[in-house]
């Protein structure tokens, strides 16, 4: 009797390891696509190390590729803009994304470009390779959608950016307007940068990684306990920190865009 306990016992505790050594190895490959924006102040790779802490996504394997202008990979006649400090040309870019692992997939976009009726076509095609490669791979689509401006031409890019958002079932990160609710509430809030010339400046990094956490977990910012410090540009530096207020009007101020963003996909 006390051997088939013991046998019990142990098998109880062999699946319960089993169980846990899954858990652990839970990996989500999250690929960047997009422009500078996503790497000034290491802002995508900080959205990964943010994102690794949230339970469910275990530990997070990052990557990126840079592509100036996004709409100009499948451009035709390939614009001359087309990469950004890359020597691949644009076939090879295309193979790469199609032998490329993820489970999500983010292009960064600039919806000044999304805006301009001269590039909604390569912008309409770019963005039917990019769904196609993530549905063969049951990977979650989201658009990360920034601007360096607050007017008419961004709000117009953000409105066309949610017509192709709904057809290919993508998630819009609502970076842009979670900015531009700050600059209404702040207007000397520091977003957009003189020295990064309409980058994103350090004091909308914290904004935009809590926007991008919100969108990928759609649970409130202070259910999840997101760190009140990120780096800037060199990750030898020092961590900024901001105030218990400051961290807190962020926060609320992404998740109120996000909210705003996932309550005006129609239904599919």
């Amino acid at each position: 009797m006390n051997h088939l306990l013991t046998r019990r016992l142990t098998l109880s505790l062999l699946l319960l390891s089993c169980a846990q050594t899954q858990a652990e190895e839970k990996i989500t490959r999250i690929h960047w696509v997009g422009s500078a924006w996503m790497n000034y102040h290491g802002l995508a790779p900080q959205c990964s190390e943010w994102l690794a802490m949230q339970p469910g996504f275990g530990r997070v394997e990052h990557s990126t590729d840079k592509l100036w202008p996004l709409h100009a990979l499948l451009d035709d006649p390939p614009s001359k803009m087309q990469l950004y400090g890359d020597p691949r040309t644009q076939a090879q870019i295309v193979a790469d994304t199609r032998a490329r692992d993820f489970d999500v997939l983010v292009l960064a976009m600039h919806l000044e470009m999304v805006a301009k009726d001269s590039t909604a076509d390569a912008f309409t095609r770019t963005l039917g390779f990019f769904a196609s490669e993530a549905k063969r791979r049951n990977a979650r689509l989201i658009f990360a959608a920034y601007g360096t401006t607050f007017g008419d031409d961004c709000a117009r890019g953000m409105e066309r950016l949610g017509t192709l958002a709904h057809t290919h079932h993508a998630i819009i990160c609502p970076w842009w307007s979670a900015m531009k609710s700050v600059s209404t509430q702040r207007p000397d809030a520091d977003l957009l940068g003189k020295p990064t010339k309409g980058h994103p400046s350090i004091g909308s990094i914290y904004l935009n990684l809590c926007t991008f956490i919100c969108t990928l977990t759609n649970t409130a910012p202070d259910q999840l306990k997101l760190p009140k410090q990120f780096r800037g540009w060199d990750t030898d530096e020092p961590p900024h920190s901001l105030s218990t207020e400051d961290a807190m009007f962020f926060q609320q101020t992404a998740w109120a865009a996000w909210k705003e963003a996932r309550d005006a996909r129609q239904p599919e």
